[in-house]
């Protein structure tokens, strides 16, 4: 039984260049590449996510994390009231709000205002003025 044992181990391999030094050093400098490339930019998403949600106010315009859009009409310590079409407001945790679409609107109505009116100015440069040929 010892001997079947025995010949299941591998055998010693010889000695590496690096040895246990350099293997400790290997992996700690794996573990903050791991760090520093994964966990700290979670991090910080993560902590700005939550002072986000600490600074809700009445008036701001949001969008939950169920994709509904709405207005902040009141904001208590857990909960946050959402007009989301006249007359209609629903009551939602203030861990449901996922980001601020007022903001998000604004950046992309700016966009689509310069492309707009970057179209509209070279079509207007390409468009050349064709003479009248009345006879």
């Amino acid at each position: 039984m010892n001997s079947f044992i025995l010949l299941l181990q591998a055998p010693a391999a010889p000695e590496s260049g690096m040895g246990t030094w350099g293997n400790l050093v290997f992996f700690g400098a794996m573990l903050a590449v791991l760090y520093f490339f994964m966990i700290l930019p979670q991090r910080r998403a993560q902590r700005k996510q939550e002072d986000f949600k600490s600074t809700l106010k009445k008036g701001q315009k949001v969008v939950t994390i169920g994709g509904i859009h709405g207005i902040i009409t009141n904001v208590s310590d857990r909960t946050v009231s959402l007009m989301i079409a006249p007359k209609i407001i629903i009551e939602v945790q203030r861990e449901c709000i996922s980001s601020d679409y007022s903001l998000a609107a604004n950046s992309t109505q700016d966009g689509a205002t310069t492309e707009s009116n970057t179209k509209e100015q070279s079509a207007a440069e390409t468009t050349s003025v064709q003479p009248d040929n009345k006879k």
